[in-house]
Formats: C-alpha cells, structure tokens, sequence
C-alpha cells in the first residue's frame, strides 16, 4: 500500500464517520439546548455559538498548528487530528449529562480540522506525481462521496432505533480503524509551512484568485448542507 492508496482507506473510512455523525450534530445541539432551556431561539443559538466558536478557534490557531504540523510530520498530525475528533465526539455524548461539554467538543473540533485538511492536502500534493493529479484525487472524492451516501441513511436508522449514544459509539469504532492505513504513509518533506506574508501573497495574486473563490464557496455549501439544512 503506497501513500494513495492508505489515504484512499483513510479517506473512506473518516467520510463514512462523518456522514454517520455530521448532519445529525446540529439536530442533537438543538435537542440539547431545548432541553436545558426550553425555548427555541436559545436552542437555535446554542448550535450557532458551537459552530462560530469552532470557526474562531480555527481561524487563530491555524498558523501555530502549521508550525507544529512542520516538526511533527504529516502522519502524527492527521493521527493526532483523529484523537481530538474522538475527544469532540465523546464530549457530545457526555454533554447530554451536562451541557457544558459542548465548549470541549466544539474547541476539539476545531483543533481536529486544522491538523487533519493541512496534512493531507499537503501529503497528497507530494505523493501524486502532476500529471496523474486530478485522475488520483477523482479517485479519492469518488470514495469519500460513496462512504458519503451510505452514512446518513444508516446514521438516521441508528438514531431512531437506539439514540444519538449508539451512533457516537459505532462512529468512534470507524474513526479509530481509520488511522490504520497511515502507517503505510511514505516520509514527506515538512518545509515552507504558512505565514501571514504567505497569506497576502495568495490573496493579492491573481493566479490563486480561482482558489480563494471556490474555497469560500465550497465552505459556504458546506454550512447550507451541514448545518441549515439539518435543523
């Protein structure tokens, strides 16, 4: 199994634990916060708070996680990613307990994304010779879309027949067979991390303009799908 091909299992198995869990995670928010407020505009802006705050802390933290991702390697970043997602998890199950844990969930949450998008965009970049790119990532998108189909058909059949707790249970068990193939992952090259010079030079530049544009965009339809059109 080269570098590819372990992040094609990776990719599939994370997609299937993130469509088991995603769409379902502002509904559960929801179901929280009228539980422990009672009205719905509280209920409503408690799943707002957990998404913004997570936004924030990803914002901020972004460039010093870069700087860590540099020195600890791309395949202890993205393990590393997994645990903080298990972390975020076991915090919404807890928070049916005690509201409070949705503050731990949502900031796990937000140090997970950073750590896992960085590292593997950046691994791929490296493991994908130029000319089979956009075959290789056809190939990685195919995948994650199928595990992307199954998940919240089963997702929602797990939740109806035996609540949010099954769910979060089977999801962890996916998420953990899913830092398995990494150790199949080749060495990389950890170098010309981020900064904000580097930042301003992608905004100003005319070449990336392309990327900028369809990053927000995508970002913006990941919110409809996400997290509107589930409540």
């Amino acid at each position: 199994i080269d570098g590819v091909h372990a992040f094609y299992i990776n990719g599939l198995l994370r997609s299937l634990f993130m469509s088991l869990t995603t769409i379902f995670i502002p509904v559960y928010i929801y179901s929280l916060g009228i539980k422990a407020f009672g009205l719905v505009s509280y209920a409503i802006m408690a799943v707002a708070i957990f998404f913004i705050v997570q936004r924030a802390l990803i914002v901020f933290l972004v460039f010093p996680l870069s700087k860590i991702i540099e020195r600890i390697g791309f395949r202890k970043s993205i393990t590393w990613s997994v645990v903080f997602l298990m972390i975020s998890t076991v915090s919404l199950l807890l928070a049916e307990g005690n509201i409070l844990y949705l503050w731990v969930a949502t900031g796990a949450m937000g140090l997970n994304i950073p750590l896992y998008w960085i590292s593997r965009d950046s691994a791929l970049s490296q493991d994908i010779e130029g000319s089979r790119m956009g075959t290789k990532m056809g190939y990685v998108t195919v995948l994650e879309n199928i595990a992307g189909l199954l998940g919240p058909f089963a997702g929602g059949a797990m939740v109806a027949l035996f609540g949010y707790s099954s769910l979060f249970v089977f999801s962890l068990a996916i998420l953990g067979l899913s830092t398995i193939p990494l150790y199949w992952m080749p060495p990389h090259k950890h170098k010309n991390g981020v900064s904000m010079a580097g930042f301003w030079y992608f905004l100003k530049n005319g070449r990336y303009l392309h990327q900028a544009v369809a990053n927000f965009g995508s970002a913006m339809n990941d919110y409809g799908n996400g997290i509107i059109w589930p409540l």
